[in-house]
């Protein structure tokens, strides 16, 4: 999905309707995949500052979006009760103090959707339709989506087709890992 310094191809750009994509590298290399899953599946929450540090190299391409507000991708409940905590917004809020930008948690679930582990890119869109609701001010400029990894672009095209709809002008997307 990414193409250059952080920006799509014209057809994945338009499909998933972000500006651009940043990720710092590929998940099945070992262990960015394992960091990541020990993040996630077993709170390993000492692996998040040295992750985003060494993202934050990859992810310097967001500040020529111009002034930015970093959002991180919601949680389904389910998940997040499970859990206990959001690995998107553990990422932003490290990011956030690394480039000193402001962080909004507004945008939030609207409804309950099943994971996506498992689904094809068909199955993966159409469980996100609609998936989340903002619940702020009215953006201007450019925003910065955060998750952890990014498969097929859908959760994060969901969820910029959403800000865009609040006035989000760029909607970049920031993520540790690719599934490619």
């Amino acid at each position: 999905m990414t193409r250059g310094p952080g920006r799509l191809c014209d057809r994945d750009r338009q499909r998933v309707g972000l500006t651009g994509l940043v990720a710092y590298g590929d998940y099945h290399a070992a262990p960015l995949a394992r960091a990541i899953a020990g993040i996630k599946y077993d709170g390993y929450f000492a692996a998040v500052p040295a992750l985003t540090q060494l993202a934050a190299d990859h992810w310097s391409v967001l500040g020529s979006a111009g002034s930015t507000t970093i959002i991180p991708i919601p949680l389904a409940r389910k998940r997040l009760r499970e859990r206990g905590f959001n690995q998107a917004e553990l990422l932003t809020r490290t990011l956030s103090q690394l480039l000193d930008t402001p962080v909004e948690t507004a945008l939030v679930r609207s409804r309950e959707t099943t994971s996506q582990v498992g689904l094809g890119r068909t199955e993966r869109a159409a469980n996100v339709v609609d998936a989340f609701t903002w619940r702020g001010n009215p953006l201007h400029g450019a925003v910065v989506l955060v998750d952890d990894v990014v498969t097929t672009g859908a959760t994060l095209g969901s969820a910029a087709q959403t800000l865009r709809a609040h006035g989000a002008r760029e909607v970049w997307a920031a993520t540790l890992a690719v599934e490619r």
